[in-house]
C-alpha cells in the first residue's frame, strides 16, 4: 500500500513535469528570451512558497543538516539543468533529452549501493521498460538526423550530458537521503529554490547579458515556478514513502504528458516511435505497481 501511495505521488510529479516541459519548450522557442532570468523567477517562487510553509504553516527547526543537504541537492539540480541547456545547443533537443533522462540508470545503481534498495523482477522490468521508452521516444526526434550529422556531435558535449545526467540522479538520491536524515521537507525545498536563484543569476551574468528579461519571462517563470513546486514536492513525498529507484524513474517519464499536450495544443504528430515509447512507459508504470 505504501508503494502504491509513493507511486501515486511520483505520477503526480510526472504530470507537473510534463506540463512544465511543454511550457519551457514554448518559452525556449524565442531565442532572445533569457533562460537565466527564467530560472531566477522559478527559484523565487519555489523558495518563497516553501519558506512561508516552513515559517508559518508548519513551523520547523532549521538544522545544519537541512541546509547542507538542501544546498547539495540544489547545486546538483540547477547545474544539471544548465549543462543540459548548454549541451542541447550543439547536440539537439532529442539527443540531449535522451542522455539526460537516462539518469534513471545512475539512480538505480546509486540506490542499490548507497540506499541498500533491492531489485525484484518487477522492478528490473519496470526500469528496463522505462529506459526503452525514453530511447524509443527520443528516436522520434532524432530520426531525421543522418549518421554523419550524429557523428559530428562534439565528444565534450556528450560528456557534459552524461555529467548532467549524473547530477540529476544525485539530486533524486539526495531527496531520499534527506528523508532518511529526518530533514524537514519545507526547509529542504526552500533551500533548493534559493540555490536556483543564485544559479540563474550566475548564468544570466556570465552568459546572457544581452538577452530579453521582460514581463513575459516573469509571467511564464511564475507559472513554471508553481509547476516546479508540484514537481519537487510530489517527488519528495514519493521518495519519502517508497524507493528512490522507482519514484525517480517514474518522474523521468514526463514525456507521456508532454506528448499528449503537444498533440492537442501544438498540433504535433504522435509518430510510431512516440506511441511505442508511450506504451513502453505505461508498461513500466504497471511493472512498478506490480512490484508492490
Amino acid at each position: 500500500m505504501v508503494l502504491h501511495t509513493s507511486l501515486f505521488f511520483a505520477l503526480l510529479s510526472m504530470l507537473f513535469a510534463g506540463i512544465n516541459d511543454l511550457l519551457f519548450k514554448k518559452y525556449g522557442d524565442d531565442p532572445n528570451c533569457s533562460v537565466g532570468f527564467f530560472l531566477i523567477i522559478i527559484g523565487i517562487v519555489w523558495a518563497a512558497v516553501f519558506a512561508v510553509r516552513a515559517y508559518y504553516v508548519h513551523p520547523a527547526h532549521i538544522s545544519s543538516t537541512s541546509i547542507v543537504i538542501g544546498i547539495i541537492s540544489g547545486v546538483c539540480s540547477i547545474t544539471s539543468n544548465i549543462l543540459l541547456i548548454e549541451s542541447m545547443k550543439k547536440t539537439g533537443a532529442s539527443f540531449g533529452a535522451l542522455v539526460y533522462r537516462l539518469n534513471l540508470v545512475f539512480v538505480a545503481v546509486m540506490a542499490y549501493v548507497f540506499l541498500d534498495e533491492s531489485f525484484t523482477g518487477f522492478k528490473i522490468a519496470g526500469i528496463t521498460s522505462a529506459a526503452a521508452a525514453i530511447i524509443m521516444y527520443s528516436l522520434s526526434g532524432m530520426k531525421e538526423r543522418t549518421h554523419d550529422a550524429a557523428a559530428r556531435i562534439p565528444f565534450q558535449c556528450i560528456l557534459l550530458l552524461l555529467f548532467a545526467s549524473f547530477l540529476r540522479a544525485c539530486m533524486g538520491i539526495s531527496y531520499k537521503i534527506a528523508g532518511n536524515a529526518g530533514v524537514d521537507n519545507n526547509v529542504f525545498l526552500a533551500v533548493n529554490g534559493a540555490v536556483w536563484i543564485i544559479g540563474g543569476f550566475i548564468y544570466l551574468m556570465f552568459n546572457e547579458r544581452n538577452k530579453t528579461t521582460g514581463f513575459r519571462t516573469i509571467q511564464l517563470g511564475a507559472v513554471s515556478g508553481v509547476l516546479v513546486i508540484g514537481i519537487v514536492l510530489c517527488m519528495k513525498l514519493a521518495v519519502d514513502l517508497g524507493e528512490a529507484s522507482i519514484a525517480v524513474t517514474v518522474t523521468q517519464l514526463s514525456f507521456l504528458v508532454t506528448a499528449f499536450l503537444a498533440a492537442l495544443w501544438c498540433g504535433e504528430k504522435l509518430t510510431p516511435f512516440k506511441i511505442a515509447g508511450i506504451l513502453l512507459a505505461l508498461c513500466g508504470v504497471l511493472f512498478f505497481a506490480a512490484a508492490g
